[in-house]
């Protein structure tokens, strides 16, 4: 699982391309309620997630059921979380700003996850929200490249 995040804390999205698997971007930090839709979306029963530091181990949290894994997951929530789910070729990055989120892993799951309109604001209305600074929106478009796999 840790093999996705580089020693920088940040999504390897060369590893996810070289292991043909889909990625796709959308705003802020995932919700308990949206972590608990994608895991009933997939029939994922459980989940495990690692929480990033940099200059720190990464901190793994064992596979538990969604329901009592949420508490842990969002008291966590300051660092970046790599969360899996159980049984299943789909992952979501979180990183610590909370600009963004990744979902990836295999392309019809990640397909499954962007048509449901769990994550319903696009990455698109964020972007031209007017909220953000330029340097950010450049920032975060530069994300979108990297992380719009497949």
């Amino acid at each position: 699982m840790t093999d996705f995040i580089k020693k920088d804390c940040t999504l390897d999205h060369q590893l996810i391309r070289d292991r043909n698997f889909a990625a796709r971007i959308f705003p802020e930090f995932p919700s308990e309620e949206e972590i608990a839709l994608v895991a009933a979306r997939i029939g994922a029963g459980e989940i495990d997630f690692a929480a990033y530091e940099f200059g720190q181990p990464p901190r793994h949290f064992a596979s538990q059921p969604v329901g009592p894994m949420l508490d842990a997951l969002f008291e966590n929530s300051p660092y970046g979380l790599l969360v899996h789910f159980s049984g299943h070729d789909l992952w979501i990055w979180a990183p610590e700003d909370h600009e963004y989120l990744v979902v990836f892993g295999d392309a019809n799951l990640v397909q499954a996850i962007e048509r449901s309109d769990i994550f319903s604001y696009s990455f698109a209305d964020y972007l031209g929200s007017g909220a953000l600074s330029q340097a950010t929106v450049t920032h975060l478009r530069g994300m979108a490249s990297n992380y719009t796999i497949g």
